[in-house]
């Protein structure tokens, strides 16, 4: 008896220009793994229960904030991701960050301090 393994799989891809190219790789290269992970190709009747979804992440608008530790902020409502440019010029995207703390930090007194306390740490982040 074979044992089920349910699992969620989410990759955001900022595909930019060439877009239909670049989901074909990234469709090609989520196939190639699912093989591997099987061993062969007989994991086609796992497809029937395996959503794959590819969106955009799209431009970020970007806006300046007055902050000694973060020059720009921006969020995407859609894929619910916060982007921050820092002082020194790093810019950082946070995952499955909710509107109301964009909002939150957008409205702070110190941007830096809100950061600190409700999103370091909290959402997972990859730098741009």
């Amino acid at each position: 008896m074979s044992e089920m393994i349910n699992f969620n799989l989410s990759c955001t891809f900022d595909f930019g220009a060439r877009k239909s190219k670049k989901l074909e790789a990234a469709q090609s290269l989520i196939e190639d793994c699912l093989t591997n992970l099987v061993g062969d190709d007989t994991y086609s009747p796992l497809l029937e229960s395996f959503d794959l979804e590819i969106s955009e992440t799209g431009k970020i608008i970007m806006e300046g904030v007055h902050s000694s530790n973060i020059n720009y902020i921006g969020y995407s409502e859609k894929n619910e991701l916060l982007q921050i440019e820092f002082n020194g010029g790093a810019v950082y995207r946070y995952n499955e960050v909710p509107s109301h703390v964009f909002e939150e930090l957008r409205a702070a007194e110190s941007k830096g301090k809100y950061f600190h306390k409700y999103i370091k740490g909290t959402y997972s982040y990859w730098k741009v």
